[in-house]
């Protein structure tokens, strides 16, 4: 075991011919130079043609980006529902301050316009499949007057949906890659 670290060592010390296997050439900092076998090209490697696009694949890619557009615009529309309900309880707190409460109020219309973009963007994604649960969270989400834990509860209620789309997104993914795989095989029969 002392043997080993010995040798070991010697790669290090800059006196010794074990020093970096023996070889006296400085190593390059910087990027300036590049390694040697790196500056050949790599052989060609078998290449294989492209697949003809098959029109089932590529309405489920379309699919899983709308899903995925929608599960974003679904958190989107969450944010400024939690930031209205934190202001509306800071304003009835008492912000006595005029100072305070006019920033709270321009906060408060800022975060309602912000609203109003976010769910309208979820309408334009929402397909008919999901109207209903998306319908429910918008009826939630366009109330001026809750609370904190209401927010709370609208957050869930949207990461539950989401967490309906992740699953279908995943199945779709599955059934793109059975697709391919099946073209694949039908391709070197």
């Amino acid at each position: 075991l002392m043997s080993d670290d010995k040798i070991f060592r010697r790669h290090f010390d800059r006196n010794d011919p074990l020093f970096h296997g023996g070889d006296p050439t400085p190593v390059p900092t910087g990027g300036t130079r590049v390694p040697q076998g790196l500056t050949e090209e790599a052989p060609p490697g078998p290449v294989e043609p492209p697949l003809p696009p098959i029109p089932e694949v590529e309405a489920l890619v379309q699919a899983r980006g709308d899903l995925e557009t929608l599960k974003k615009a679904l958190l989107a529309m969450c944010t400024p529902v939690d930031a209205m309900a934190n202001t509306r309880t800071l304003l009835r707190g008492g912000a006595h301050d005029p100072e305070k409460r006019q920033k709270y109020e321009r906060t408060l219309e800022e975060q309602k316009s912000k609203r109003s973009l976010a769910i309208q963007h979820v309408l334009n994604c929402t397909g008919e499949d999901r109207k209903e649960a998306i319908d429910d969270l918008i009826a939630i989400a366009l109330r001026d007057d809750l609370t904190k834990e209401e927010a709370a509860d609208l957050n869930m209620r949207a990461r539950r949906v989401t967490q309906s789309i992740f699953a279908e997104q995943k199945r779709m993914l599955q059934e793109i890659k059975e697709l391919k795989k099946k073209q694949r095989e039908e391709l070197h029969q």
